[in-house]
């Protein structure tokens, strides 16, 4: 009976504290709430991947593939922080709700918009250099050969020319004028934190930086005078995948044609001079024989997505274009792919990589009217219009007024000249969080290069018979880059008013350049064009090179903000290179700016209507070593010579060594202001430089008792000034 007793009480005491937990855990249960809700874009879509936080805590959750969330939330919050890369973040209030909808706005131009600059990241108000950025919807608006075309109108002191009509053709770029004579003045490319990288197709970029004066270049230091073009592409975002094809087709035609004489109007004219002379029959208008409609078409399919620790990027791009003139055109097939992946919390990493392949058919359109194959599109100026194509025994018509040229439209199609080039590049990167303040980047990055240009005139062109059946050539080159990055970046804010960002880092680059070529003359048949150099009946001396560089750096940079209102930014490179000989191998490229934040003062804080109003001005040197190598060493050439009556091999000088070349330096002083109004709708940049570029890398004449011809010494200045103004309006924002 009392052991009964025992165990009624247990269990009365057990109950008790089962009700006990049970009330206390509803209790705790009524402390909290779910909230749901749906994040979407401004068109209504909804966006996978986004964060939402209880704002000052750790509690929060990301949306699914169809922007749902759901989370618990204490009773006291009040409010939602919800963020997306790419979107501006916002604060939602909850006042009691229990379901919410969230639409998210891309992040436009503004004060708070991060840019890229050399070895890091850095927001717009903050910056103190003359740097233009340029979005992916700018840089995607039209079809374009490639990204340096979309650039072009797109920044100002940018100057962008094609350097003829042929598909294909290179861009001449110059960012506040030329600086040298004899090196060269074209900016350096980086590409995802690769120094001289390739550009991807401008559907894979996600911005694009235009660093323009001595505080933003100077971190490159001898690459730095002709400015720096910084290209991020586009990454992978966490949610669901997502796939994106983007397509276009174009078409172009010749402007300006020129009203030539048909065959009638040129005989009426002619025989004023050759009284005896017979029309050939024909009434051909060149023009028209030569010229066409171009076409472009341009296609390209992305797939990207992730999740919390990876995420992805991949896409390939096909790119065709059809000349204005017969027989021309250029196609290109190129795949990016980006993987970022959180392996810990201390740790990213992360691998880039892009590869290309390109071909162009081109015709002879640069050259002048000299020889008897001359460039097309002059031949068709001179060429006589009563001629038809063919003469009356089947052979392309050549010219009877003159020289015997051959007629344009034989030299179009005729001629082969095709050029292949395989591009290899990839980067690849660790990150460690080694303090709250203080991280450690390194990146490992290889570029490879190879082409092959092979032209052949056959025995129908005068070029070609001239050779005694046909004359080939063939070269080749392969070119090959490695570059290792590694530097510190100590980022902290004291006493909420100063804060202070320092990067110390070493940079080493190897880069190798071979060239080889081969030509042929005589063939029995122009069917193998330039395949079967071997079975020509005339050799020429075939030809190769090989030339490697080496260069490296110590770089450094310090920015300080206080209170949001005063700005300094002090950069430094050292530079070593392989290209200067070991009087001069060694150049030291310092800068610094200052900034004004006025529109953050106490007397502007009442102007509604302005946005931002900041001063900045900058000093700095930077360099220009782009000469070739070994311009500063002695040099030899081989030569033939003829010793008892036989040809020997031999080598002469044919180059003087200057111990004392060094480095082309620009020193440039910028004064510039950045001006934001009504709400950032109407955005205003004015910058007033003055780039004085001293040493000059140029070949002067020797006198001729040296036995030398020139020497590259360093002569002269050049002086670039110039004011700017870019005006950057959003005429419509929200709903119209």
């Amino acid at each position: 009976m009392k052991q009964r007793m025992i165990e009624a009480k247990k269990m009365t005491g057990f109950m008790f504290l089962l009700l006990f937990f049970a009330f206390f855990s509803v209790g705790a249960i009524a402390q909290q709430r779910t909230v749901t809700g749906t994040v979407t874009d401004q068109k209504g879509l909804p966006l996978p991947g986004v964060t939402v936080v209880v704002r000052g805590t750790t509690t929060g959750t990301v949306t699914d593939a169809n922007g749902n969330f759901s989370l618990a939330v204490p009773a006291n919050a009040e409010v939602l922080q919800v963020s997306f890369v790419g979107m501006r973040a916002q604060e939602v209030p909850l006042a009691g709700r229990t379901n919410i909808a969230v639409t998210l706005e891309e992040e436009t131009i503004g004060i708070e918009e991060v840019v890229a600059i050399g070895y890091g990241t850095v927001r717009k108000s903050d910056l103190t250099g003359s740097v233009v950025s340029v979005g992916a919807d700018e840089i995607a608006a039209y079809p374009s050969i490639n990204a340096v075309q979309a650039l072009q109108g797109r920044a100002a002191g940018l100057q962008i020319a094609s350097n003829n009509g042929e598909p294909g053709a290179e861009q001449r770029i110059r960012i506040r004028g030329g600086t040298s004579i004899s090196a060269s003045s074209d900016p350096i490319f980086v590409v995802d934190g690769f120094v001289g990288g390739t550009l991807p197709p401008p559907e894979d970029i996600q911005s694009i930086e235009v660093l323009k004066d001595a505080s933003a270049t100077a971190i490159y230091g001898s690459r730095g005078a002709n400015g720096v073009i910084m290209v991020t592409t586009k990454r992978g975002r966490a949610g669901a995948t997502i796939v994106e094809l983007n397509t276009s087709y174009s078409m172009q035609n010749e402007i300006n044609r020129l009203d030539l004489l048909n065959a009638d109007q040129f005989m009426d004219y002619i025989r004023e001079a050759r009284p005896n002379i017979e029309p050939a029959g024909g009434n051909t208008d060149w023009q028209d024989q030569i010229f066409r409609t171009g076409q472009i078409q341009n296609y390209q399919l992305s797939v990207s997505g992730g999740g919390e620790n990876v995420n992805y990027y991949v896409s390939g791009t096909l790119y065709d274009q059809e000349g204005v003139i017969v027989n021309s055109a250029f196609n290109r097939f190129s795949v990016t792919s980006n993987i970022d992946i959180n392996a810990k919390e201390w740790l990213k990493i992360g691998f880039n990589s892009f590869a290309q392949r390109s071909i162009r058919d081109g015709v002879r359109t640069q050259e002048g009217s000299g020889g008897l194959t001359p460039g097309v599109v002059s031949s068709t100026f001179k060429f006589e219009p009563d001629q038809p194509i063919y003469g009356p025994d089947g052979r392309f018509t050549i010219g009877r007024l003159h020289d015997p040229i051959d007629n344009p439209y034989a030299i179009a199609t005729q001629l082969q000249d095709e050029q292949v080039n395989d591009r290899f590049q990839g980067n690849a990167f660790g990150e460690f969080q080694l303090t709250e303040s203080l991280r450690f980047r390194t990146t490992f990055g290889a570029t490879t290069n190879s082409g092959r240009r092979g032209r052949y005139s056959p025995s129908t062109l005068q070029e070609g018979r001239n050779a005694g059946g046909g004359d080939a050539q063939v070269d080749g080159s392969k070119s090959t880059l490695f570059l290792n990055e590694n530097y510190l970046t100590f980022d902290q804010t004291f006493q909420d008013m100063h804060h202070f960002t320092a990067m110390l880092g070493y940079s080493f680059e190897s880069s190798e350049s071979e060239n080889w070529g081969g030509r042929s003359q005589a063939f029995i048949t122009d069917a193998i064009s330039f395949w079967g150099l071997g079975s020509g009946a005339v050799y020429q001396a075939p030809n190769s090179s090989f030339v490697d560089g080496r260069l490296s750096s110590y770089y450094g940079r310090l920015n300080y903000t206080w209170q949001d209102r005063f700005l300094a930014t002090f950069n430094a490179r050292y530079d070593g290179s392989s290209a200067f000989s070991a009087n001069n191998k060694w150049a030291f490229f310092p800068s610094g700016a200052l900034g004004w934040n006025m529109g953050n003062e106490a007397f502007l804080q009442n102007a509604i209507w302005l946005s931002n109003w900041k001063w900045r001005l900058s000093y700095g040197l930077i360099g220009n070593q782009a000469i070739g190598a070994y311009q500063t060493l002695a040099r030899f050439s081989p030569v033939f010579a003829v010793i008892g009556g036989n040809i020997v091999n031999a080598a002469r000088p044919t180059a003087v060594a200057n111990d004392n070349l060094t480095w082309e330096t620009t020193a440039q002083l910028n004064l510039g202001a950045d001006i934001a109004l009504l709400n950032d709708r109407i955005s205003l940049t004015l910058d007033v430089y003055r780039m004085v570029t001293s040493d000059l890398l140029f070949s002067v004449e020797l006198p001729p008792y040296t036995g030398y011809t020139t020497q590259i010494q360093n002569l002269g200045e050049v002086e670039n000034k110039g004011f700017e103004a870019m005006i950057t309006s959003r005429n419509f924002t929200g709903d119209f």
